[in-house]
């Protein structure tokens, strides 16, 4: 179906290695280091720092599961819809550590030829959605999984970096502009609620 398309490619062409994480078990302490939750990665491509939880459990290697600012994040377990979700992390904080929980797995990739955020943004487009859709093993729709066999199967368009930028340049400056109108949207409705108050006072 590809052979004609030189810029159609599998993803394992450029995967160079990927991990799952690790999931402690969590509660508040003092000492806890932070742990993201499966909503920490979004459909806009970035990780958000809302949803998560903490831990005080070590292990040996635990340095081992530590998010770094550019680590690209895929969700290896979710429901049918958002399995396969992918987000890369950008100006993380610098309280406390984050560890990347079992159902993330991190993937490092050639970025000689391969932007991370541009590979984020086709894993949350639908022709990633898609794919995964089918291609995500479980019996249960509400916990399907990934594995590395269907990241490597992955077919996607890979055009020269200079291309992929100017394509995340563009989805960004789309994003944002949707962004402003949701924080006018909710300006909107606090004034409405504020008209309400006032007139059953």
């Amino acid at each position: 179906m590809y052979k004609n398309n030189p810029y159609i490619k599998k993803l394992g062409k450029y995967i160079i290695s990927t991990q799952n994480g690790w999931s402690p078990s969590c509660k508040e302490s003092d000492l806890s280091n932070f742990v993201f939750g499966v909503n920490s990665i979004s459909v806009n491509s970035v990780i958000n720092y809302e949803d998560m939880k903490v831990s005080d459990e070590i292990r040996k290697d635990i340095e081992n599961y530590f998010s770094k600012e550019g680590d690209l994040f895929v969700s290896r377990g979710n429901t049918v819809d958002l399995v396969a979700l992918a987000s890369v992390v950008k100006n993380m904080p610098d309280e406390k550590d984050i560890i990347f929980p079992d159902l993330f797995i991190r993937i490092d990739v050639n970025e000689k030829e391969l932007n991370k955020v541009y590979l984020a943004y086709l894993f949350n487009s639908i022709i990633g959605r898609l794919y995964f859709k089918y291609a995500a093993k479980g019996k249960n729709q509400t916990m399907v999984k990934v594995s590395s066999d269907e990241l490597n199967n992955f077919y996607l368009p890979i055009p020269p970096l200079k291309h992929q930028q100017k394509i995340v340049d563009e989805i960004k400056a789309e994003l944002d502009k949707q962004e402003e109108v949701k924080q006018k949207i909710e300006t909107e409705r606090n004034k409405i609620d504020e008209i309400i108050e006032k007139a059953i006072a």
